[in-house]
């Protein structure tokens, strides 16, 4: 929120230096909130859309990405795709949420976290630990469903479509499945790259070309990324 020069509240400083008393200081704190303070709205919430699974493949699709039925890694990837780059996600905490910021912010320009361009997250398997872990992850994912006003099941609307300036969201996002170990696909808008976060503690990453592939080594190199084939 930009603020005018008029709007702005005078140091204490320099009201004191205008001889002016605490009572009066107070008085004017007071008006002050009530002229500019009482005006001010939060930003709107930001349009997060819930997608099936039919949803999910078809915007993949529209990306440029091959999709199958199959849940296994290589099921949404780029066409002619042979190789993908896999690291593995941190079992601090911590870290993984730092990775998750990395991935999100890869390809945003300038890392300006205004100049996001969207993505989609797309669960595919959230049903992997005992009820008593998991349910944790599905109170934090119904937090951040909450926000689209959609009362849809995870099974009916398992993607989740980001869009353009919902940075934190999609960080938020991403996190969840790395953390609580299930299986999801987050793919930027711009379709630079496929990841694939596995119940298995890892992340493969799928490229558009080499140059992609090769961008992408040195970001998460402090990560040890791994070349292995694309299974089909």
């Amino acid at each position: 929120m930009t603020r005018s020069r008029a709007a702005v509240m005078p140091t204490r400083r320099a009201l004191l230096q205008q001889n002016i008393t605490y009572d009066e200081l107070g008085r004017l704190a007071t008006n002050y909130a009530a002229r500019h303070l009482s005006s001010y709205e939060p930003h709107p919430a930001l349009p997060m859309r819930l997608l099936s699974d039919v949803d999910a493949g078809e915007w993949c699709r529209e990306h440029g990405l091959t999709v199958n039925d199959t849940l296994a890694s290589g099921s949404v990837r780029f066409e002619g795709a042979s190789t993908r780059l896999r690291i593995l996600v941190p079992p601090q905490a911590v870290e993984a949420i730092g990775l998750a910021f990395m991935l999100a912010m890869t390809e945003v320009p300038a890392f300006e976290e205004a100049r996001f361009g969207g993505a989609l997250l797309w669960l595919r398997r959230w049903e992997i630990w005992s009820e008593s872990i998991d349910r944790a992850g599905y109170l934090l994912l119904e937090g951040l469903r909450a926000a689209t006003n959609c009362s849809a099941s995870f099974d009916a609307a398992p993607g989740h479509l980001f869009e353009s300036g919902e940075f934190a969201s999609a960080h938020a996002g991403l996190a969840l499945p790395m953390l609580m170990q299930w299986d999801a696909h987050f793919i930027p808008s711009i379709g630079a790259y496929a990841a694939f976060i596995s119940h298995e503690g890892h992340i493969d990453l799928f490229t558009r070309n080499d140059r992609t592939q090769e961008d992408m080594a040195r970001r998460f190199e402090k990560f040890t990324p791994e070349l292995l084939p694309v299974l089909e």
